[in-house]
């Protein structure tokens, strides 16, 4: 009776009936002094999570039934990456060579029962920098679990710890192999490899990335071109860089998303770079209206002006000397990669060769001679 008649509720108790009062204390009664909510069948079955049973027990500190089932979820987590694996679920509150597990989870500030909204829990995972939480919601119906999109602030909510987040999802799919799971937006990929690529860069529900790469000077901070097989034979190139302003949008582009600005072109610079020669043409500067019909113009004289540059053919320069070099070339000049070939068996076929060729002549010489 302490759990529901405290001294503060008194006021509200008296302005209930006795039989609003009876109801209360029966389902109090029923529940155990606790609020401990059973698992669903379905999600019972897959033995895949971890209830935190609460029933019977009564919070010290609020006197009230006990309702950290958060904290209970999180001890659960600690526990079992330490090897504890039998009856979690009815020890964690209980046991008390677990009670450092429950001690572990630091939710100070954090209202219990807690609200599913993105700010509390950051401000969890910033007082436990160890884990990461995700919450996902389970519908008994469909028997499938789906991630929790929707803030449910004012809804009192029970939480689980889920131990195998595969088994949870290995029947969705035709596909009864083994599923790789981010646990962060729950997508499943084929492999490990394929997992982890994608976990560098999880955008979880909208969140920003997870992982952010920044060049570290003297290691990554040099960009070079290594797709040697894409490469094209370029004589020149153009190289240009536009430069914009803002102006107010004259349309709204549907009903709901409204353009809030419009970049307009008004100045930009070019020039134009010979890759065998090194010559230069430009840079060319122009600021004033029309900026994009004006770039379209003249880069149009500039493909005349290229096209009779080229038009005028150059004999190739061969020199001896580059012929043996190429005959003699064990590396790529330009990745600077070995050749995947046996210069001995390119020797050997070339003897062969070589042999057959002589034979053959002779063939045709003795042919000759007896007719």
């Amino acid at each position: 009776m302490r759990a529901i008649l405290l001294e503060k509720d008194i006021e509200e108790h008296i302005t209930k009936t006795i039989g609003e009062i009876d109801v209360q204390i029966e389902g109090t009664l029923k529940k155990g002094s606790g609020s401990y909510n059973p698992t669903p069948s379905k999600l019972a079955n897959k033995k895949c999570t971890i209830n935190p049973d609460n029933q019977g027990l009564i919070d010290m500190e609020t006197n009230k039934p006990f309702e950290k089932y958060l904290q209970g979820a999180l001890g659960v987590y600690f526990a079992y990456q330490d090897g504890h694996t039998d009856h979690l679920g009815r020890r964690i509150f209980r046991a008390k060579n677990l009670k450092p597990y429950l001690e572990r989870v630091k939710l100070d500030g954090i209202p219990m029962p807690t609200p599913i909204y993105p700010r509390i829990f950051n401000k969890i995972e910033e007082m436990n920098p160890d884990i990461s939480i995700n919450v996902w919601e389970w519908k008994e119906e469909t028997a499938t679990p789906k991630p929790t999109e929707e803030e449910k602030y004012g809804q009192k909510n029970h939480f689980l710890w889920i131990k195998n987040p595969n088994g949870l999802v290995f029947k969705d799919t035709a596909h009864h192999g083994e599923k790789h799971l981010c646990n962060r937006c729950f997508q499943s990929f084929p492999s490990e490899n394929t997992l982890v690529h994608h976990q560098e860069h999880c955008f979880w529900l909208g969140e920003v990335t997870q992982r952010v790469d920044l060049p570290v000077k003297g290691v990554n901070d040099f960009e070079q071109f290594k797709n040697y097989s894409q490469m094209i034979n370029a004589s020149c190139v153009i190289i240009a860089d536009f430069e914009a302003g803002n102006k107010k949008p004259d349309l709204i582009n549907g009903e709901k998303t409204h353009i809030i600005s419009e970049q307009y072109a008004n100045s930009f610079c070019y020039l134009v770079h010979w890759i065998d020669t090194g010559d230069v043409w430009g840079p060319f500067l122009y600021r004033g209206e029309n900026a994009t019909q004006e770039f379209v113009q003249r880069i149009d004289q500039e493909l005349v002006k290229i096209n009779e540059v080229l038009a005028i053919k150059h004999e190739r320069i061969e020199i001896e000397e580059d012929k043996k070099r190429f005959a003699e070339a064990i590396s790529c000049w330009i990745c600077k990669g070995k050749f995947d070939i046996d210069t001995n068996e390119i020797e050997r076929l070339e003897d062969k060769i070589t042999y057959h060729k002589e034979k053959l002549k002779n063939f045709k010489k003795e042919s000759a001679e007896y007719n």
